[in-house]
């Protein structure tokens, strides 16, 4: 048997396990939070990336395009884990792009 939301049990597990231990319980708005938080980290590394190759006015142009026109904004609002990738690519072509760029300095 597969479990196809294997991530995304996990994320939204954790996130009730550490609302139901340290705050008043698990809440449907500290997921919604957690989404947008996701999707306002996800901006901050295109961002990053989009510095390491454009000046810093032509990428806080693009991010804002990015984040105003793409489903980051419109899935923002809603319980889904299609942020949480969208994030944890952004993390990881950062990471490959700031390596690779800091092995060629």
């Amino acid at each position: 048997l597969v479990n196809w939301n294997g991530g995304s049990a996990l994320v939204f597990g954790t996130i009730s396990y550490f609302a139901n231990q340290f705050f008043d319980g698990n809440h449907f708005l500290l997921h919604i939070l957690s989404i947008c938080l996701a999707s306002s980290l996800s901006l901050f590394y295109l961002f990053k990336i989009l510095v390491l190759y454009f000046n810093p006015s032509k990428s806080k142009k693009y991010t804002i395009i990015f984040g105003m026109f793409s489903y980051l904004f419109y899935y923002s609002g809603f319980l889904l884990r299609d942020v949480f990738i969208a994030l944890f690519y952004m993390i990881a072509i950062y990471l490959y792009h700031e390596n690779k760029r800091c092995h060629h300095l």
